[in-house]
């Protein structure tokens, strides 16, 4: 099996924050990163506004912070457990990324109330051009962070 780190900048932000998403394989691999917010809602954070799994290089870490040079992501409302899910497959696969983001939405509503995992455990997922592939050729890594709102984070600073 191939590897995947997928891991934030920080473990917890604040309203406003800008964040990013460190991810890096010990492979070669086409990579779809999905965020879901405390609501259980699901979005395609890589690639964006596209249905198909960009190639990353192995051994090099990448640097996600928004779609482009000039829109980054921020953190607004609703705030709370932030979930974030890594895919990687060693072949270009082409998943329904309507049925993935509704599967994933449901498992995130599912675990909402438990402990966050450890960065890098592995999931799995029953979107069927995943469950086509050998176990060897596809790996998923999930991160959490927190999210606090304005108010909440002055009212702990007082």
């Amino acid at each position: 099996r191939f590897k995947i780190e997928l891991r934030t900048d920080k473990e917890r932000y604040q309203e406003g924050d800008y964040f990013k998403v460190h991810v890096k394989s010990d492979t070669d691999c086409y990579l779809i990163l999905i965020a879901i917010d405390p609501t259980g809602t699901p979005t395609v954070l890589h690639p964006w506004r596209t249905n198909q799994p960009q190639k990353v290089s192995g051994g090099k870490e990448y640097v996600f912070e928004g779609p482009s040079s000039e829109m980054k992501w921020v953190i607004k409302p609703p705030t709370g457990r932030e979930c974030l899910i890594a895919i990687a497959t060693l072949q270009e696969v082409s998943p329904n990324l309507e049925q993935l983001m509704q599967m994933l939405g449901q498992l995130n509503q599912a675990k909402v109330e438990s402990a966050p995992p450890l960065s890098g455990i592995k999931v799995v997922t029953p979107v069927r051009e995943l469950q086509r592939l050998s176990l060897d050729k596809w790996n998923i890594a999930v991160c959490h962070f927190l999210s606090t709102g304005k108010d909440e984070f002055e009212r702990k600073q007082e």
